[in-house]
C-alpha cells in the first residue's frame, strides 16, 4: 500500500566497506567514527520493500550475510549481538548476467536460487526500439517541468537519433541525455542536430558502439571518447554522485572535475 515504506539501495554505488552498515546498520562504537545506533536499510523498509539495485556489483562476503537476513528473516547490526526481527518484501535488479557469474565465482548460485522466486526480464532498449520515443518524450515533459523551462519544443526529428542509438546504459542513459538537453540547451526547437550533440561527448558517435568508436581519428581523439565512455559509464553507476565516482575510480576529485571539463561531459545533474 502507499503507506509501507519503500526504500531503495544501489548497490554498486556504496564502497565495500560501508555496505554492510547501509543495508544491516550498527551499533555505537562498531567502528571509528559511529558515533551512535545507525539503522540500516532493512530495518527502514520493515512492513514494506527493500529494492536491491545492481545487485550484480554486491561483493560475495556481503551477499554470504544477505542470503543469511533472507534465510532467517533478522538482521544482526555491525557491533551488536541482538538480533532483530524483519518483515521485508525484497526487489532486486541487475543489468549483469547473474547465471555467467554465478560460472565466474563472483556470485552466490544459493543466493540466486533464493532471489529467483519470480523473475522479470526487461528487455534492452536496443530491442524494444519502438517505446524509445514515448519513454523519451516522458522524460523530456518531466525535465522541463521540473526546470521550470517552457522555451524547448521537441521537434519530430529530434526522435530520429534518439532511436538509432545503441543505449548501452538502457534507461538510465536515456534519462541523462534528457537532462542534458533540457539543463543545457538553447531555448527553440529541439531537433536531431540538438540531440546528436549531446548523444556524443568528446567526439563519440551517438550509438557508442565499439565499430563507431574505431572510426574515429587522430589517435588523441579516440582516447578520449573511449575515456569519456568510461568515466559516464561510472558516473551513471554512482547517480552523478562525483564523489563516489571518484571514491570507485580511485581518483582525486578534483582530476574526475578536471576531466569532465576536458572531455565536454556535462556536469548539470553531477552531485558533490
Amino acid at each position: 500500500s502507499p503507506d509501507e515504506p519503500y526504500i531503495a539501495v544501489n548497490c554498486s554505488a556504496i564502497v565495500e566497506t560501508l555496505l554492510e552498515s547501509e543495508l544491516f546498520g550498527h551499533e555505537k562504537g562498531a567502528f571509528t567514527g559511529a558515533t551512535g545506533l545507525h539503522r540500516g536499510r532493512f530495518e527502514q523498509a520493515h512492513g514494506g520493500t527493500l529494492f536491491l539495485d545492481e545487485i550484480g556489483e554486491m561483493p560475495l562476503a556481503t551477499q554470504a550475510k544477505l542470503l543469511r537476513v533472507l534465510e532467517d528473516g533478522r538482521i544482526t547490526r555491525v557491533g551488536g549481538e541482538k538480533s532483530v526481527d524483519l518483515d521485508v518484501r525484497i526487489i532486486a535488479a541487475t543489468n549483469r548476467d547473474l547465471r555467467e557469474r554465478v560460472r565466474a565465482g563472483t556470485f552466490r548460485a544459493d543466493l540466486l536460487s533464493r532471489l529467483e522466486a519470480v523473475t522479470i526480464h526487461v528487455p534492452p532498449l536496443r530491442e524494444r526500439r519502438d517505446d524509445i520515443a514515448e519513454i523519451f518524450g516522458a522524460m523530456f515533459v518531466r525535465e522541463c517541468s521540473g526546470a521550470g523551462r517552457t522555451d524547448l519544443r521537441l521537434e519530430d526529428s529530434a526522435f530520429e537519433p534518439l532511436v538509432a542509438a545503441a543505449w548501452p546504459g538502457n534507461v538510465r542513459e536515456l534519462r541523462n541525455v534528457a537532462a542534458r538537453i533540457v539543463g543545457l540547451a538553447d531555448a527553440g526547437p529541439v531537433t536531431a542536430e540538438t540531440v546528436k550533440s549531446f548523444l556524443s561527448p568528446a567526439g563519440a558517435p551517438a550509438g557508442d558502439t565499439l565499430e563507431s568508436l574505431l572510426d574515429i581519428t587522430p589517435l588523441r581523439n579516440f582516447e578520449d571518447a573511449m575515456l569519456a565512455l568510461y568515466i559516464r559509464k561510472h558516473l551513471r553507476d554512482c547517480h552523478d554522485n562525483m564523489s563516489t565516482t571518484a571514491d570507485k575510480l580511485e581518483t582525486a576529485r578534483s582530476n574526475l572535475y578536471k576531466l569532465t571539463e576536458r572531455l565536454k561531459i556535462p556536469r548539470s545533474s553531477h552531485r558533490e
